[in-house]
């Protein structure tokens, strides 16, 4: 995903600020809601729900970046697997323009020209309901209605509860409370892929390659990972205990550890050769860019810059990461997005750009959004070869709008333009030397970078 930098809160007393700690300019300001918004309440969600939902609906409609029809986002709405999970009796069906929706005996017809969300609660009050599986305290009905709505738009498009918030807060500034492991799911099983250092997770003794089995005593085995990511994740300070099978033990393993602030790098020095700095960039975070000055400072030797496994991050990060290597007026990008305002181009400034040193660029099916940008600009320019397999062809900018009660929705809001002008939405750039599998990508990087 690929983030402006800048996030508003739009509340209902339409006040508008942003929550970052730095100021920072954006082109990008929602239309804040009507004072008197003209939704019928309703009794399957309280108050507060409702205030999110029309909120939610509101910048659908007017900040995204392609039209949005209200009967459209009903059809998200239906078509999403959530909803088929969370109101397991509801049925619908579309016959010449009209949808009908039904739950057991109940039903109702909707038709495009017809149906505003406005009137939306009522509706669900009659005829939705009866057929939803959960209905205790926890379910917040809009909620739930708004992430699966939103799941069916441009991949990055979502809405977040007040949980959700919490967490995507924590990714982007890259320091949270926890134990300093990173994990994959490989062959069903939680697996340990690193354990960073001078982490309690290290310290305790935990190892690349043990398989989690529980943490605090919950069995993680049939858990999402961002699942066991909130598990292993507390306030500083308290305790955690973790369980691990471990190849050369017969028996589980127990670590117990206190959580901490851990500071995961955003790029990190890998083993390589003499000839090479090899860098690996995880996230386009605020702190990467920070980090990539430090050791380009302090190395001269030309660069292998690994953008795999790299999901973008920040729109300022990428630009700023991009034109370290370029020179001044070099285009690096520019968006283009629903409203002329958001029209905007993105070119190289730094006064003392590092335009000698060798480059060469690796990608996977998992570079994406800003990394993206990066490699283009670098190759765009004759500044570096991309070598690796094709990128992933995230190619739109989100915005996060904070609402009331501490939820968000991020938008997107823009699309992405490269320097040579094709759009990178949904087209994955194409490696100068498509090598594969990665450790022979690696190799074939390392080699011409050191050639």
């Amino acid at each position: 995903m690929l983030i402006s930098k800048r996030a508003l809160f739009v509340c209902s007393i339409l006040v508008i600020v942003s929550y970052c700690q730095a100021p920072v300019k954006t082109d990008f300001k929602p239309i804040a809601p009507p004072f008197e918004p003209a939704f019928i309440q309703g009794k399957s969600a309280d108050i507060r729900e409702q205030a999110v939902f029309e909120m939610a609906i509101y910048h659908l409609r007017n900040d995204y970046l392609e039209p949005l029809t209200d009967y459209g986002l009903l059809k998200l709405w239906l078509k999403a697997a959530s909803t088929q999970k969370n109101w397991p009796d509801l049925k619908y069906k579309e016959v010449s323009g009209v949808l009908t929706l039904q739950c057991r005996a109940r039903s109702t017809m909707v038709t495009p020209g017809e149906y505003k969300f406005e009137n939306f609660w009522p509706i669900y009050d009659e005829f939705v309901a009866p057929c939803a599986a959960r209905k205790d305290p926890d379910f917040k009905v809009a909620y739930e209605i708004l992430k699966a709505m939103t799941s069916g738009l441009h991949e990055g498009t979502k809405f977040l509860d007040p949980a959700d918030f919490t967490e995507m807060n924590t990714e982007i500034r890259g320091n949270f409370g926890g134990v300093g492991l990173e994990f994959a799911l490989r062959n069903e099983k939680i697996v340990v892929v690193e354990v960073i250092e001078n982490g309690p997770a290290v310290r305790a003794g935990l190892q690349k390659g043990d398989i989690i089995e529980t943490i605090s005593q919950k069995n993680v085995q049939s858990l999402k990972l961002v699942d066991v990511l909130k598990l292993l994740r507390g306030k500083p300070g308290t305790e955690i205990t973790i369980s691990v099978r471990r190849s050369n033990a017969e028996q589980p393993l127990f670590f117990s550890m206190l959580r901490e602030v851990v500071k995961v790098p955003s790029v990190k020095k890998m083993p390589g050769n003499k000839q090479v700095m090899h860098l690996l960039v995880r996230q386009l975070n605020y702190q990467a860019l920070t980090e990539m000055r430090e050791y380009l400072t302090a190395d001269s030797r030309p660069l292998l810059l690994d953008l795999r496994s790299c999901p973008g991050g920040l729109l300022e990060s990428s630009h700023q990461f991009a034109e370290i290597f370029l020179p001044t007026g070099a285009k690096i990008l520019s968006v283009r997005g629903r409203k002329k305002e958001l029209e905007r181009s993105f070119t190289a400034s730094q006064k003392t750009p590092d335009l000698k040193r060798r480059i060469v660029v690796l990608t996977d099916a998992k570079t994406a959004g800003g990394c993206e940008i990066i490699a283009a600009a670098l190759r765009h320019h004759g500044r570096a070869k991309i070598i690796g397999t094709p990128t992933f062809g995230r190619g739109t900018i989100q915005n996060i709008v904070t609402m009331a009660y501490s939820t968000a929705l991020v938008l997107t809001i823009q699309e992405i333009i490269l320097p040579d002008g094709s759009s990178l939405l949904q087209k994955p750039i194409q490696p100068d030397i498509i090598v594969t599998p990665d450790k022979d990508a690696l190799e074939a990087a390392l080699q011409l970078t050191g050639s």
